[in-house]
């Protein structure tokens, strides 16, 4: 076995070989040929869920493209060393815990030319229930501050008028914070309603209807 250096230029290479014997009798010439090729794949990218913004799942589809490659090498870190078939499209499962999550592929030829790393992000989130009022509340003549079902602190901000003294409908705000979104795959702050119900044998009179 020895070591040789092919032509540059890519494409196919031939080599000729002949071998000599002690009393210098030459043989014919033994020929191989390689295809030299040092082209790395190109148009390399990855996309989660359809370029999904959100996925509430660690389960996930990635669409794979590559021109050139036969293996690709898929990891939830920027180094990878698991390579396998290329392939169009695979089941992933991202790493455990909600926000921003980078899936990671490298592509190779069957030169064994390794592309440059490309990735693709999502992020992985909760849906979360828009607060209603729990229970009732009924108009005692001091402040008050309404009970919610499906409110958590540590998931949303709750704004708006969140106590009140007089009978009537008042608003609250919620928002859900980072990594949290509606049931309806929405962001924004949601205004829930709240009541404060008249008392017993209670007696109500609008200025704008009273005649003296």
């Amino acid at each position: 076995e020895v070591e040789y250096t092919l032509s540059s230029g890519l494409g196919t290479k031939t080599v000729y070989a002949y071998l000599k014997d002690m009393a210098g009798n030459i043989s014919p010439e033994v020929i191989d040929t390689i295809e030299l090729d040092t082209s790395k794949p190109t148009g390399n990218s990855i996309s989660i869920n359809n370029n999904d913004t959100y996925t509430t799942s660690t389960s996930v589809t990635l669409t794979l493209s590559s021109s050139g490659a036969t293996k690709m090498c898929i990891s939830n870190t920027s180094t990878c060393s698991d390579w396998e078939d290329y392939a169009t499209s695979k089941s992933h499962t991202l790493t455990s815990g909600l926000g921003t999550k980078t899936v990671y592929v490298q592509y190779k030829d069957a030169a064994g030319n390794i592309s440059e790393v490309v990735n693709d992000t999502i992020s992985l989130v909760e849906k979360l229930t828009v607060p209603t009022q729990s229970g009732t509340l009924t108009y005692t003549g001091s402040s008050q501050t309404p009970s919610w079902s499906n409110y958590n602190s540590s998931k949303m901000t709750i704004g708006g008028t969140t106590s009140g003294t007089n009978a009537g409908s008042y608003n609250a705000t919620f928002t859900p914070k980072t990594n949290y979104i509606w049931s309806d795959g929405t962001t924004g702050a949601k205004t829930v309603a709240w009541i404060i119900g008249k008392a017993s044998g209670s007696l109500s009179i609008s200025p704008t209807s009273l005649s003296i």
